[in-house]
C-alpha cells in the first residue's frame, strides 16, 4: 500500500468529514483526479465496505444502549435470547467492568417499548438485569479513533 493510498484512506475514513468527492481527495493530497479515481476504485474493491446509516430519529425512533449484568455463566444464552427480539439490533460481550457482561443496542419508539424489554428480562427463561436498572442512552458519538 502506497503513501498516497494511506492518505486517501485516512481522508475517506475520517468520520467527521462526511462523504468525500474525488475532487476533494485530489485537492487534499495534491494528486491528479485521474490518479485519485483509479486508486480509490482499487481501495474500494480491496479494502473498503460502503454502508449507510439510517437516521432513525427522523422516524420517531431512538437508539438505546443497555448495559447488562448476567449470572451463573448464562451470558451466551441471554445474548442469543436478546438477539431473537425484534427491537435488538446488536449484542456484544463486554470486558473491563466486572458487573457488565453484555451491551445490547435496541431501537424503540417510546418508553413503553423500552420498559417491555426491561421487564421481560426479569421474567424470561434466563434472567438478566440492566446495570443499576438505568439504561445508558447514547447521546452522541464523541470520536471514532482510526488506527493505521
Amino acid at each position: 500500500m502506497s503513501t498516497l493510498d494511506k492518505e486517501i484512506l485516512k481522508i475517506l475514513l475520517n468520520p467527521n468529514d462526511g462523504k468525500r468527492s474525488s475532487e476533494i481527495l485530489s485537492e487534499r493530497t495534491g494528486s491528479p483526479i485521474s490518479t485519485i479515481q483509479r486508486r480509490r476504485r482499487q481501495l474500494e474493491k480491496e479494502y473498503l465496505e460502503l454502508s449507510y446509516t439510517l437516521i432513525i430519529e427522523k422516524f420517531g425512533w431512538r437508539r438505546v444502549d443497555l448495559l447488562i449484568s448476567t449470572t451463573s455463566g448464562k451470558t451466551d444464552t441471554i445474548a442469543n435470547q436478546l438477539l431473537e427480539r425484534e427491537e435488538v439490533v446488536y449484542v456484544g460481550k463486554s470486558i473491563g467492568e466486572h458487573t457488565i457482561a453484555l451491551r445490547a443496542e435496541i431501537i424503540v419508539r417510546d418508553n413503553s417499548e423500552l420498559l417491555d424489554v426491561l421487564e421481560e428480562g426479569y421474567g424470561g427463561s434466563e434472567r438478566y438485569s440492566v446495570e443499576r436498572n438505568r439504561p445508558c442512552y447514547r447521546q452522541e458519538e464523541v470520536h471514532t479513533k482510526l488506527y493505521y
